[in-house]
């Protein structure tokens, strides 16, 4: 079962979202209802303490923040400090002012971070960063682009990947 799993996810594009908080069936259905109305999200998965979401096929981006609205209409948390971010994502970073200067800020702030191969600033007074990770620490993330003097406002999973 864990294999046919894993094939899955390697077919399209699987999040695991770690989750904070008491998880009773009432909780599961409101959290798998908030899932599933998410636009890009083609099949969840519960786990003990994680929801793992299949993405569609065709699915065009899916940001954290959406996934976190889901996750506290059930009344959870995400356990940010558990979550890993993999694949080519878009960073939504709060107070760059210049492509350049704040790229390479960011950049010195963020090369120690475990599963970071790329970094970019597209648009830095957008705040829009192309990065790719494999699973790397969603806490190690926000806390480098914090040392960098920025916010980091939110992660999107894009299809053009």
């Amino acid at each position: 079962m864990a294999e046919a799993k894993a094939k899955a996810c390697a077919e399209t594009v699987c999040i695991t979202i770690p989750l904070s908080g008491e998880m009773c069936c009432q909780t599961k259905a409101e959290l798998a209802q908030g899932l599933k109305a998410l636009e890009a999200v083609d099949k969840i998965a519960l786990a003990k303490g994680a929801a793992i979401l299949k993405l569609k096929k065709e699915f065009k981006a899916i940001k954290l923040s959406e996934i976190e609205a889901a996750v506290k209409s059930a009344n959870l948390e995400i356990a940010a400090d558990d979550l890993k971010i993999s694949g080519r994502v878009t960073l939504t970073v709060k107070g760059m002012v210049c492509k350049i200067m704040c790229g390479q800020k960011l950049a010195r702030a963020t090369k120690k971070i475990e599963g970071l191969s790329e970094l970019r600033v597209e648009d830095a007074k957008a705040g829009t960063v192309t990065a790719t990770l494999d699973k790397a620490s969603y806490g190690e993330l926000a806390n480098a682009v914090r040392e960098a003097g920025y916010a980091l406002a939110d992660i999107t999973w894009r299809a053009d990947r």
